[in-house]
């Protein structure tokens, strides 16, 4: 009897061993379920925060080309070229900057040492050219201030300021009053040499003519 007990109470002790057992892997299984949930959550719940606090990618920059602005330049003098007094014309040329904006010739405006020279000018779609003064409006030699502007259909505007120089008119080469009768005498040297010459030459002319008539005269 005492051995029949005993076994029963071994199998007892061991069923209630098996039953802690199995129990506390259930439980550590289920702790550990819990822990990946949590684990799984937290991370969705850090990814959803970043993906928040990322910025929104910018929008790409386009590419804009520049407006272009007309152009104007004085090319007559040229550079370092200055204006004769008898004459003080010069010349403008002017092109515009954008295809589909065209010059306003209407607002070309030329100066000269500030006053206005505009209606001394004539005006065409490149260029445009006049004197710095009236016609028998005093000149003074030396140098002016010369400015220039021309704006397109929708208001570009080029402009220049330049300053030229005027000076009196050579006619030609000119000799120092010293030498004058001196240059004169030889001239008038050169032209008696040259009027002997030609007397010479047309004497031997003629003697070779007569010379020839009375051969032709002497011939039967």
């Amino acid at each position: 009897m005492s051995s029949f007990t005993s076994r029963i109470s071994s199998r007892g002790s061991r069923g209630s061993r098996f039953v802690r057992v199995h129990v506390a892997r259930r439980t550590a299984h289920g702790a550990i379920r819990c822990i990946a949930a949590a684990v799984s959550l937290h991370a969705a719940s850090a990814a959803k925060v970043a993906a928040q606090q990322v910025p929104a990618a910018a929008a790409p920059a386009v590419s804009l080309m520049p407006y272009r602005a007309p152009s104007i330049a004085l090319v007559q003098p040229g550079p370092g070229a200055t204006v004769p007094l008898d004459r003080p014309v010069i010349v403008l040329r002017f092109a515009q900057g954008e295809a589909s904006d065209p010059l306003d010739l209407a607002t070309m405006r030329v100066t000269v040492d500030g006053r206005d020279r505009t209606r001394l000018f004539q005006v065409t779609p490149a260029e445009a050219w006049g004197p710095l003064a009236a016609q028998g409006e005093f000149l003074a030699q030396g140098e002016h201030t010369v400015a220039a502007r021309i704006c397109s259909s929708r208001g570009a505007c080029a402009s220049l300021v330049t300053a030229l120089a005027v000076v009196a008119p050579s006619h030609g080469l000119q000799m120092p009053a010293a030498n004058a009768p001196a240059a004169m005498s030889s001239t008038g040297s050169v032209l008696r040499e040259r009027v002997a010459n030609a007397a010479g030459v047309a004497a031997a002319v003629a003697a070779s003519a007569a010379a020839s008539a009375a051969a032709r005269a002497a011939l039967p």
